[in-house]
């Protein structure tokens, strides 16, 4: 599956016990469409993503890149503080190709 989206901030690297590295960011997604009624709506939808191919790849992954990934999508819900549950979607990353770059900060 493709999705296409913008990283809403820099790509972190975090290191397992075992000294695996994983790549994780999130990016988001925005849909526009109109209503019946003609009025235009925004929704976004943001996705927590994971690459372990390779920790090299977060020196590219900065705020505001748009990038195309390749992969799978799971979703999971939580219990927030106010006792409701709380869809979170993730996506397991194969692959990276990148629609524009942002310069590092």
């Amino acid at each position: 599956m493709e999705i296409v989206g913008r990283l809403t901030d820099t790509a972190t690297i975090n290191t397992l016990n075992d000294g695996r590295a994983v790549v994780n960011f999130c990016i988001a997604i925005n849909e526009r469409y109109k209503t019946r009624q003609g009025e235009t709506k925004k929704h976004t939808a943001y996705i927590n993503c994971s690459y372990w191919l390779s920790a090299k790849v977060a020196e590219h992954l900065h705020k505001g890149a748009i990038v195309s990934l390749y992969g799978s999508l799971s979703s999971k819900a939580y219990i927030d503080q106010n006792g409701e549950a709380q869809p979170v979607l993730y996506y397991h990353v194969n692959a990276i190709k990148f629609i524009t770059k942002m310069k590092s900060a």
